[in-house]
């Protein structure tokens, strides 16, 4: 074996580096450990700890020896439970386990800190750390262990996107968002003021990007026609108040698969920070959802169109018949029973109320609060959204509580494919972590690139990745982890990086033809698909074009969003009057 070459595809010799390895590690050599039983659940504050204790309570009152190893660092309450205070004690090898009176053995990170209220912000390695002494380094004597478990991020995540899953059933069939819709689309006489109203209309349904389109197209497509705006101008309106507004909304499915990312990826390098808090300084670099939001408004204000739509608004003026204007594949919804828009709006004020509420009661402006908290505060306040909702349903008698319990668990059915998408993003955040593909890109790119083509270099990649597979969560997936790791590595600023990940990764969620929200924009506006792809990518693309500029400015300038923003938002505008420019087409 001394001249092991590493080789061991040309070596028939039996070592320890290719025979299967254990991963469990021992107890201390003087510890006694019967057996071992974990307990875990997908979110905090569901009486997971109750249950541990309980549990040792039991088995101890049979005339067993128990312990409790609390592995819930962050967010310890054994030792509370049992009425313990003392401080831990300790060998030169070994930790001794504190007793309750009735002995029942403990160990927790409350037992070894200065002050036992304190709070616990490691991520990471450290966490890891200190749970894997409990376990090797603590005299355990006991025939019975059980393991207070942490709860992860990734579970509370599941748990929130299913709950907000079912509660934009609920408001979807409520009629609320149609109501609301239909008052803003009352009474609308001119051209300009019917794409306001869709555009404002965009921005109040928020909480769904594809729901935006389905509930807000049926109702518009008429108005527009009405008013010769061609369906190609009402499908590029819908899809671009649909996933552009939702990614800037941290209370969205959007934000919560984003930060869920940051998170997971802050807790893997042990870098300590507030995803929700990076997530929020973000919003105001990603250039690409704001621009396209910005460019509605100015297109039906100017009246000036380029490219493909122009001739699409030519065709809308010259007054073609409902006939010729109708698409095989457009959506036909029923008339609702009459409903009032506070179906919609009643839930949305009840789901503010309990966020903000949780928020002040664990000091929210003045203090930071932890991801796992505004998940905590997110799933009760849709919660209680959804169950007003239903009763609101029920008590109209627009269907049964059944019925309307079978919409809310269908809401969380139809998260299966996101859910999906959010798995086999931490499994490729994992994978890329244990193969080491961010580090790797680094140090292939330390030298020959500049950190300040790093932002624009990023938005360029994303948007080609989520153009070529029409998914901005999957490109998310992908890149968002790579990102943080080059911003750590070439010391860049953590939101601005995130941020440009995010625009590039939407640019094609907003513009592919094979984006669920591309198509189900030109179906819900009855725009011949293809049209709405042709005639929106020329804008989209002033939009990337401001935004890729903007990266590189603020790269090299090392700005902030006070100040790149407005900078992203005058370039945009230049951009599409200079478009205007060659082939001016006013709509009336």
């Amino acid at each position: 074996m001394s001249e092991c070459t590493h080789d061991c595809s040309s070596c028939g010799e039996s070592c320890a580096s290719r025979e299967p390895q254990s991963l469990l590690k021992a107890h201390h050599a003087d510890a006694h450990v019967g057996k071992v039983y974990g307990i875990v659940s997908g979110k905090g504050g569901v009486g997971k700890s109750m249950v541990t204790s309980q549990l040792a309570v039991t088995m101890r009152r049979r005339g067993y020896q128990v312990g409790i190893l609390d592995a819930d660092i962050t967010g310890p309450s054994i030792p509370k439970a049992f009425g313990i205070h003392d401080r831990a004690m300790g060998t030169e090898n070994a930790l001794i386990p504190s007793e309750s009176k009735t002995g029942i053995q403990v160990m927790s990170i409350n037992l070894l800190l200065e002050n036992e209220t304190d709070p616990v912000i490691w991520r990471g390695p450290v966490i890891s750390g200190v749970v894997q002494q409990f376990w090797t380094d603590v005299l355990w004597n006991c025939d019975y262990l059980f393991v207070d478990m942490t709860s992860g991020s990734n579970a509370q995540t599941i748990v929130l996107m299913a709950v907000i899953g079912g509660f934009v059933a609920l408001v979807e069939k409520s009629g609320g968002a149609r109501a609301f819709a239909r008052a803003i689309s009352n009474k609308l006489t001119k051209p300009v003021s019917a794409q306001i109203a869709c555009w404002l209309g965009g921005l109040a349904i928020y909480f769904s990007d594809s729901g935006n389109s389905l509930i807000l197209g049926p109702i518009f497509r008429p108005v527009f026609d009405k008013l010769k705006v061609s369906r190609a101008k009402l499908s590029y309106i819908l899809d671009s108040t649909s996933s552009p507004v939702c990614i800037l909304i941290p209370i969205t499915g959007w934000g919560v698969y984003v930060m869920n990312i940051i998170a997971t990826q802050y807790e893997a390098m042990g870098i300590e920070g507030s995803d929700a808090g990076t997530f929020m300084q973000a919003i105001p670099y990603q250039f690409y959802a704001i621009l396209a939001l910005v460019l509605i408004p100015v297109i039906a204000l100017s009246k000036k169109n380029f490219g493909p739509m122009a001739h699409s608004e030519q065709l809308a003026l010259k007054g073609l018949t409902e006939e010729q204007m109708k698409s095989e594949d457009a959506i036909v919804v029923e008339d609702d029973k009459e409903v009032s828009m506070w179906n919609m709006l009643l839930p949305l004020i009840v789901l503010f109320i309990v966020i903000f509420a949780m928020f002040i009661g664990w000091g929210w402006p003045t203090h930071n609060i932890a991801g796992s908290k505004i998940r905590i505060a997110l799933t009760s306040g849709y919660l209680l959204a959804a169950i007003t909702c239903l009763i609101m349903i029920v008590k109209q008698k627009l269907m049964t509580f059944q019925q309307a319990f079978d919409i809310f668990v269908g809401g969380i059915q139809k998260m299966g494919s996101i859910l999906a998408v959010i798995v086999v993003a931490w499994g490729v955040g994992s994978v890329c972590g244990t193969l080491g593909t961010s580090t790797f890109i680094v140090e292939s790119t330390t030298g020959t690139l500049s950190p300040a083509l790093v932002p624009g270099l990023l938005f360029v990649i994303g948007a080609v990745i989520s153009f070529a597979i029409g998914s901005s969560w999957g490109t998310m997936a992908i890149l968002l982890p790579i990102g943080i790791n080059m911003a750590y590595s070439f010391g860049l600023d953590f939101p601005l990086v995130i941020a440009a990940v995010l625009s590039g990764s939407l640019f094609g969620d907003h513009c592919s033809p094979i984006s669920d929200t591309t198509i189900m924009s030109s179906m819900a506006a009855g725009c011949n698909h293809i049209e709405h792809v042709k005639t929106q990518l020329p804008y989209a693309l002033v939009a990337a074009a401001g935004s890729f500029i903007t990266y590189l400015i603020v790269g090299f300038a090392d700005m902030s969003a006070a100040i790149a923003l407005p900078i992203a938002i005058v370039v945009a505008l230049v951009l599409y009057f200079l478009c205007c420019k060659l082939f001016v087409k006013k709509a009336a």
